[in-house]
Formats: structure tokens, sequence, C-alpha cells
């Protein structure tokens, strides 16, 4: 575990908003959750379902997609 107390005000509320919406979700709809979106989809491209696949998934690809998701709100 890290330092708790090197978290900003905004990190700890961050983290307990984060757990307050999927602290009670279960491993697999977490999965099947990030398997929807887009950065996880284009690391599997061209894949078959059930097939390993060992693209990574880039930082770019998941800041690219998940700032798209606030700018929507």
């Amino acid at each position: 575990c890290g330092d708790l107390t090197k978290l900003s005000k905004t990190q700890k509320e961050t983290i307990s908003a984060v757990l307050d919406y999927y602290g009670d979700k279960s491993p697999q709809w977490l999965s099947d959750l990030t398997h929807m979106e887009d950065p996880w989809r284009k690391a599997r491209k061209g894949l078959p379902d059930g097939e390993r696949g060992f693209r990574e998934i880039t930082l770019a690809s998941m800041e690219e997609y998940y700032s798209s998701l606030t700018e929507e709100e």
C-alpha cells in the first residue's frame, strides 16, 4: 500500500467516490464493463473471443477515451 498521507484532499475524495460507486460490484461485472470500452477493444482488434491477447492497452488510448467521457458530462 502507498502512503495515504501523501494524497491530496481531491485525490482522497476521488478514491472515495470510485469506491462508493464500484465497491459493491463483482469482479466479473467490472471485467465486463472494461471489456466493452474502446481501449480494450482496440487492443483486441482481430483476436477471436476467448483468445489470449498480448497487445498493450496504451496510456494514450486510455487518456483519449476517458478524457472524452468527461467532455460529454
